[in-house]
């Protein structure tokens, strides 16, 4: 089983200190049959907080919340990957779906309702309000 190490940079530099918004980065590959990942490291300029979800798709995504203004944004990844490139699964193809367009069952169009109304996460639709606690 092959390992890999993924290594990601990008740099902002600005004028002058800025201030960032909710960032959500994609910097991992996503895990299957023939990706695992055994290690990660990321490193963000200015700090950040850093939460994960995984959209509708099955991607990790990182959401970031900078603590400080700055006047560069680096962003560094590194993955280490093992590559199961053993015998390749075989995928088959429907025989129905084998031409476009084709159509779905009545049971596979309610499976797939929600799908056909993609939405990023709630924190980015602007459902959810956050007031700080209160203390004391």
């Amino acid at each position: 089983m092959p390992r890999k190490r993924i290594i990601h940079e990008t740099t902002y530099h600005y004028n002058q200190p800025v201030t960032f918004g909710v960032h959500r980065a994609l910097m991992r590959p996503r895990e299957g049959h023939d990706v695992h990942i055994v290690s990660a490291r990321i490193e963000l300029e200015p700090r950040a907080n850093i939460r994960w979800l995984r959209d509708i798709e099955g991607n990790s995504v990182a959401i970031l919340t900078f603590e400080e203004q700055g006047s560069k944004l680096r962003l560094l990844s590194e993955i280490d990957v093992d590559l199961n490139d053993e015998k390749t699964i075989e995928c088959l193809i429907d025989p129905q779906a084998k031409s476009f367009p084709f159509q779905y069952s009545p049971d596979e169009q309610i499976e797939l309702v929600p799908l056909r109304f993609r939405r990023p996460p709630t924190e980015f639709s602007g459902s959810e309000r956050h007031t700080p606690e209160k203390q004391g």
